[in-house]
């Protein structure tokens, strides 16, 4: 086989080659470009905080977000990750199966304190250290500051009782 011929055959020997090549080139910008714009696009942002609710019965929390992005976010659920990774995700209750919020909308949840503790089927629960909201994508936006308002809210778990009174106050 003659190498020579058969490398003349492969480089592009006219102006219409060097076009075709110049386009396939172009193209394949085009699609890289627009690629990286349509994925620009799309700014699902969540601003979120927790408070600690105290008052007749268990604290309970308080968790407040807003949609601060451009496009409309669907909520699914709120859960939380325990400190051995297991973690736990309650359902929004909707027709639609998800939460609808539009941009710059702000709502509020409110957990009960048992429902801040993972449930695996071969231990004890454990309790939340972070909290998160997550959407139909799957993408979670992380609580700020949960693990202070979960710390907050089974603070009395971990405080030590009150040493009796031994003292006598009355007569003998």
């Amino acid at each position: 086989m003659d190498m020579g011929r058969f490398m003349c055959g492969f480089w592009p020997s006219s102006l219409v080659d060097w076009a075709q090549i110049a386009a396939a080139i172009g193209t394949c910008g085009a699609v890289i470009v627009s690629l990286i714009l349509a994925n620009r696009g799309i700014q699902t942002k969540l601003e979120t905080s927790c408070v600690v609710l105290r008052g007749i019965g268990d604290p309970r929390l308080k968790v407040v977000y807003r949609n601060v992005g451009r496009d409309t976010i669907y909520l699914v659920g709120i859960g939380g990750t325990a400190a051995d990774g297991s973690e736990l995700r309650e359902r929004f209750i909707t027709v639609e199966g998800h939460f609808v919020l539009p941009p710059s909308a702000p709502d509020t949840t409110i957990m009960e304190k048992h429902n801040t503790v993972t449930r695996p089927a071969d231990g004890l629960p454990k309790q939340f250290v972070r909290l998160w909201l997550e959407d139909v994508s799957g993408k979670r936006f992380h609580v700020r500051n949960s693990d202070k308002c979960l710390g907050e809210l089974w603070s009395e778990m971990r405080e030590e009782p009150a040493a009796p009174i031994v003292r006598r106050d009355f007569p003998q």
